[in-house]
């Protein structure tokens, strides 16, 4: 049984205006303890910069992707929760969500 899951995130305006970088090494800082993470190379979600980190966590059977951007002041983005038994997939999963996702309004 496979339980992977896609989030969209709408956390306001809690960066006061910060880069990508300064909001990506925040959410490093803010990874649950343990989290193995790497910050990969920024996309655009549907035109807009958004920064990517990939995390897993000891224990747990998931691994997650966090795509993150400033639109409109607001830090929004999409969390992915994904099976670590589907790792080799899980790029290409990820990738065709990405290549579809567009903003409303």
């Amino acid at each position: 049984r496979h339980l992977n899951s896609v989030q969209l995130v709408d956390s306001g305006d809690i960066t006061l205006g910060a880069d990508l970088d300064t909001q990506a090494q925040s959410a490093l800082h803010n990874l649950p303890k343990g989290a193995q993470a790497s910050r990969m190379p920024d996309i655009e979600l549907a035109g807009v910069p958004a920064f990517h980190i990939h995390y897993t966590v000891p224990g747990d059977r998931f691994e997650y992707d966090s795509f993150t951007a400033l639109r409109n002041k607001r830090n929004v983005g999409l969390d992915f929760i994904l099976d670590k038994r589907n790792a080799a997939a899980n790029p290409s999963l990820i990738d065709s969500v990405l290549a579809t996702f567009q903003w409303i309004a």
